[in-house]
Parts: structure tokens; sequence; C-alpha cells
């Protein structure tokens, strides 16, 4: 994002914008940063299949399996009201906050993950998901009474990350003074950008320790 800023690039510089987004908005969601994503695969349990083709057969998946889609699809989509006007209420960044390096992004990134995990611990989630013993609304509702607050917090702390790491970004590349222009960025544009599979790939772990061996 530093280097389109730096060379008059802003619609690529939105785009890496938005990949840097999907990974910072899992970092506050507790199930995808967890082994427990979708249910216990330390406690099995035998499914058996009451209709379909699969009908009478057994497969063997994680206790509490399910989880998943209860909490961040169901769970949030019945509460998105109040999860918006929460969002309303992130803090604005203040300018001693911007990072200065890839690898203070990289900090304030696990620091996220770290302080998710603690105000919404995955092992709870998924017990109170098995507790409720079905899906639904049960188990939705049982999902918001117990992190439905610290559901809100989380997704606050990465919207600020979110805008600390964008506005320090803009801020590196001196956005102001070497982007010329800056017009909306069409769907069709944006897609012709990030289809490149050399657009801000990932990189693997011995990559990413040279890249900050260079900072």
């Amino acid at each position: 994002m530093v280097e389109f800023a730096e060379n008059d690039e802003p619609d690529k510089f939105v785009c890496a914008a938005g990949v840097l987004t999907h990974y910072l908005g899992d970092s506050c969601q507790p199930l995808h940063i967890s082994y427990l994503h979708d249910g216990d695969p330390e406690r099995p349990v035998t499914h058996t299949f009451t209709k379909g083709k699969k009908e009478g057969e057994e497969e063997t998946i994680p206790m509490g399996q399910g989880v998943h889609s209860a909490y961040e699809d169901a769970m949030i989509f019945a509460h998105r009201a109040d999860i918006l006007a929460g969002l309303k209420k992130t803090p604005k960044v203040k300018a001693n906050e911007r990072v200065k390096t890839g690898f203070d992004a990289a900090r304030k990134t696990i620091d996220l993950m770290r302080n998710t995990f603690d105000l919404i611990p995955p092992p709870n989630l998924v017990q109170t998901y098995i507790d409720v013993g079905k899906g639904g609304k049960a188990a939705t509702d049982a999902l918001w009474k117990a992190s439905g607050k610290q559901t809100i917090s989380v997704m606050q702390d990465g919207a600020h990350l979110i805008a600390v790491i964008w506005e320090s970004a803009w801020e590196a590349g001196r956005g102001e003074e070497n982007v010329s222009s800056m017009a909306a960025l069409s769907e069709d544009a944006a897609m012709e950008i990030v289809s490149d599979p050399e657009f801000v790939p990932s990189v693997t772990v011995d990559k990413i320790g040279k890249l900050l061996k260079r900072e």
C-alpha cells in the first residue's frame, strides 16, 4: 500500500486495502483464528445422516460442529442493527496510533488476535453451542447472550486497526503529495487488478522473515 501511494497508483492502493481488510476482519473473529473454528476436533462424535442420499450413513465430526455458521452468520445477521450501531461508535484514529513499519502493523494484528481470544475464548463459544443442544434461534440467542457485547467490542477493535493501517500506509507513502487524482473504482476495474495472482500474494513464513529483516 505504501508503494502504491508512492507510485501514484490509487486504484491498487484501494484494492490492497480491501485485501488487508479481509485478513484483519478475520483477525477479530475468534472462530476464524482458532482450531475450534467449527467445533472441537479433540472431542469427535459420530453423526448419523437421517435424510438425503447419505441417510443411515455415519461420519465422525467435531463436537459442536455448526457453531461457526450459528455464530458468524445467524447471530450476526439477527443482531446486525445492534452491531452496526456499535460500529458507528468505533473511536477515530489518533496521530500517535499510526504505525511506521509492516512489522509494527503485524504486531498490532497479533495483539488484536490475542485481545479477541481474551474477550471471546473460542472454547466458550463452542461449549455454549453444545449446551443448547440444537441450532436455530435457540443457539443464536444463547450465543448473543454469552458474547454479544464482546462481539461488538472486537469488531470495533478490528475496524479501528483497519483504519490505523490504512491511514499509516497513506501517510508513509505520502499519498497527499504523490497521488495526482482519485476517482471511484468500478467493480470491473477492481476485479481486473485483484485477479492477477501476483497482486499482493500471500507469502510463506520464510518470505515474511526476509521482509522483516529488510525493514
